[in-house]
């Protein structure tokens, strides 16, 4: 069979078009891996899936792992042993009854508008060879690059034949399969269709990007801009300077003697609010030192907020300062005079100001969540 990039390398080559789709959350309306094992395992065995592999979900909740790491665990817990032909079975009643409700249908529509325009479509998935390619037929997609699972004797073997794909290994098997199309990157011209920070690489190799149904700004969209580093180094300054010309309140004080005598519960208030300032108690730090604790909170709170809105913003083509959210939400915050309080005396209040926009993000995480990351943030949410 000629390769597709032959009839190309005579003459000026018209480029040829390709377009790459993410699975989860851009075909589909979120995550498909652990639907899929819901209902193939039944609600017993997949809770004890979940069980085993709970330490590993919880060390890629805390960073300690990487989410492959923690994705082979509990596919080697699910799936070991299992033949080929019940994972199959398993497969066609996914296809067949789950599947059809969760298309979202406006990605949908542009998948098969370019399949009808003749343009030369990929799936590319940290989804599993277990579904994929199933997944590919279903939806006339010859071409499915995804997370390859073992096979040994008509069995698998829970272990993953190829790297999770996902983030840059999306583009080295999207770059491989173009040099076994006889495809150079000069004769392609690449849209590709994504959701989520595993898809960030991909969308950058692409002449055309669309980042969950809108043009995608690059990666350097979601960097904090520098009038926004400006008004936050200001803001902290003066919180800084303000709690060291003034002495500790009753309450700060009071909170204080905590840290001078540690324990894992009060009488009135949980020990957190002690035990952040236990090593600087513990040394005499003077009081300009201990504001700095409340000014650090304040700022990771400030932080926080601006990541928020600026993943809640569409994406933009006409980005600008005045049209930045992050900006806007931080400005916004610059003037509620309460978390600027909050920021200069450290109270239980001045963590939960941390602790909230930290759970807001969480809880989007559950709600985008691909492959096995909608586990993590439940456990860290718990934590």
């Amino acid at each position: 069979m000629q390769p597709l990039g032959a009839k190309e390398q005579a003459g000026a080559p018209k480029p040829v078009a390709v377009a790459a789709f993410d699975f989860d959350g851009t075909l589909t309306r979120g995550d498909t891996l652990l639907p899929y094992l819901r209902r193939s395992l039944g609600w017993l065995g997949f809770v004890r899936s979940l069980l085993l592999s709970a330490p590993w979900l919880l060390a890629f909740a805390l960073r300690l792992i990487s989410n492959e790491r923690a994705k082979a665990r509990l596919l080697c817990v699910s799936v070991a042993g299992r033949t080929v032909q019940e994972v199959k079975a398993w497969t066609d009643a996914f296809v067949a009854d789950y599947l059809p409700h969760q298309w979202r249908a406006d990605a949908r529509a542009r998948l098969t508008g370019y399949q009808q325009s003749g343009q030369l479509c990929v799936v590319v998935s940290a989804s599993t060879s277990l579904y994929m390619h199933a997944v590919g037929a279903a939806l006339g997609v010859s071409h499915v690059l995804c997370t390859e699972m073992e096979v040994v004797q008509g069995r698998y073997t829970g272990r993953l034949q190829s790297p999770n794909c996902y983030g840059p290994e999306k583009v080295a098997r999207l770059q491989a399969w173009m040099a076994q199309q006889g495809l150079s990157p000069a004769a392609v011209h690449l849209s590709a269709f994504g959701d989520s920070a595993g898809d960030h690489a991909m969308l950058a190799l692409a002449q055309e990007a669309w980042y969950r149904g809108q043009p995608w700004q690059g990666a350097r969209a979601g960097r904090m801009t520098t009038p926004v580093k400006l008004l936050l180094g200001a803001l902290f300054a003066l919180h800084f300077v303000v709690g060291a010309l003034i002495g500790l309140s009753a309450d700060e004080a009071h909170y204080a003697l905590y840290a001078a005598n540690l324990a894992l519960s009060y009488f009135d208030h949980p020990p957190m609010v002690g035990w952040v300032q236990w090593p600087l108690v513990a040394l005499n730090a003077p009081d300009a030192v201990l504001r700095l604790i409340p000014g650090l909170l304040w700022l990771g709170m400030a932080v926080l907020v601006y990541r928020l809105a600026r993943r809640l913003q569409p994406p933009r083509t006409d980005a600008g300062a005045a049209g930045d959210a992050g900006l806007w939400a931080v400005a916004a915050l610059a003037l509620a005079p309460l978390p600027h309080v909050l920021g200069i005396g450290l109270l239980p209040d001045t963590l939960l100001m941390l602790l909230t926009p930290l759970l807001m993000g969480l809880t989007l995480d559950l709600m985008e969540g691909t492959d096995t990351r909608r586990i993590p943030p439940w456990v860290a949410l718990g934590v």
